[in-house]
């Protein structure tokens, strides 16, 4: 069992018009090794990214030798420009299901300004599916359908509408509950399921320990989740759709909430993706 992840490739949001600017240099190559080493080379090169073992300097030479020093400075030299390539496919910005680097057409507008990176990040993230072909939860929850088109962006929307409507106040999810509950969704039949289970938790805080547990247990890559909530919150954020909010003081006063100036964009893609969605 695994949590869902934007992933960790590009920490800030805004960074991505920068980046993809970069990789519109190497339209219709193969994108294979030499192509990703290739644009992580430029990146340097242009001060989109700074390492602290390389300098931009560096590797102002011939190619062949930007390549040698990379190579003998990484392990794995071309995953750098691969995982980034990975996000902006996951993004809908790029195409790579040919093995040739070509931009979407969303790519081109959010390059070309005709799009802003918020609408550039509702449309992918909504679009951006995390399918298996049976719910991880299927052994504890019964009768889960198959949900063929499962967005953990619009999942979570939906979650944290739903735990506001269940308390009855406007305040979200905390950080907390986004990573143990929002990061372990897979099915869209679970989010009332989650929201109810939120709300019970919070009257008895005792009853968290059973949940948390078999999270704990079964959810491989949980161990990395502190270092992925941060970075899918602020995508989420960035479209503007989510805001991050600071309540109370303490432990787990970070919390997740819907930005209501647009709830009815919100309510138009929860019901697009969920056409059985409750109430949020």
């Amino acid at each position: 069992m695994e949590i869902w992840s934007v992933g960790t490739a590009l920490r800030n949001p805004l960074r991505i018009t920068g980046f993809l600017g970069v990789l519109n240099n190497f339209l219709g190559a193969n994108w294979d090794n030499q192509c990703q080493l290739d644009y992580y080379i430029e990146l340097i090169r242009v001060g989109e990214v700074s390492p602290r073992n390389i300098s931009a300097n560096q590797l102002m030479v011939i190619q062949t030798q930007a390549r040698s020093i990379m190579l003998s400075n990484y392990e794995d030299a071309p995953m750098r420009g691969r995982v980034l390539g990975s996000l902006f496919e996951k993004l809908g910005l790029v195409d790579l299901n040919r093995g040739v680097l070509a931009l979407t057409n969303r790519g081109n507008q959010l390059l070309n300004g005709n799009i802003t990176l918020s609408e550039s990040l509702i449309e992918g993230l909504s679009e951006w599916q995390y399918i298996h072909a049976q719910s991880q939860w299927s052994s504890i929850v019964n009768g889960l359908p198959i949900s063929r088109r499962f967005s953990p962006f619009v999942a979570t929307l939906y979650l944290i509408g739903r735990v506001n409507i269940l308390s009855g106040s406007n305040t979200g999810i905390s950080y907390r509950e986004f990573n143990y509950f929002a990061k372990t969704l897979d099915n869209y039949s679970l989010v009332d399921i989650f929201a109810n289970c939120i709300i019970n938790i919070r009257a008895n805080p005792n009853n968290a320990a059973t949940f948390i547990t078999y999270v704990n247990n079964n959810f491989t890559n949980i161990k990395n989740a502190n270092d992925y909530i941060d970075n899918d919150i602020k995508y989420f954020v960035q479209s503007e759709l989510i805001q991050s909010n600071y309540i109370g003081n303490g432990l787990n006063c970070n919390f997740a909430n819907l930005n209501y100036v647009h709830l009815n964009e919100i309510i138009n893609i929860v019901h697009t993706y969920i056409p059985n969605a409750l109430q949020i």
